[in-house]
């Protein structure tokens, strides 16, 4: 199965995390693909062996939403992956409208006050 994790930032606890969830998930046999915005993030910090890694800028200005989403589109939908796995809510939202046009299992992580 091809699973695609979608960050927005890749420090601190949200990396301990994906980071351990995709090296269990390699283990078993899938494969992995990390989007993430490379300005936001340390992977040399983190084990990214055998983890496909595939940059996009990403931004919190609400003038850029569109296009993030947009960039989200073609590089998720060039993946075809069987797994979308987003990990903040704003990950979520810019690549919500991704996942919608690609019909494939899409996971959503929420975090922080409902």
């Amino acid at each position: 199965m091809k699973i695609v994790h979608v960050v927005e930032t890749w420090i601190g606890g949200i990396a301990s995390y994906v980071t351990m969830l995709m090296h269990e998930q390699r283990r078993m046999g899938h494969e992995i693909v990390l989007v993430c915005d490379p300005r936001l993030v340390a992977p040399k910090t983190f084990d990214t062996r055998n983890i496909a890694i595939v940059e996009y800028r990403s931004s919190r200005n609400p003038l850029m939403f569109a296009s993030i989403a947009q960039t989200l589109h073609t590089l998720i939908g060039s993946q075809k992956a069987n797994v979308i796995h987003c990990h903040s809510t704003y990950a979520a939202s810019t690549s919500g409208w991704a996942v919608s046009t690609t019909r494939r299992s899409y996971i959503r992580r929420m975090r922080g006050r409902s």
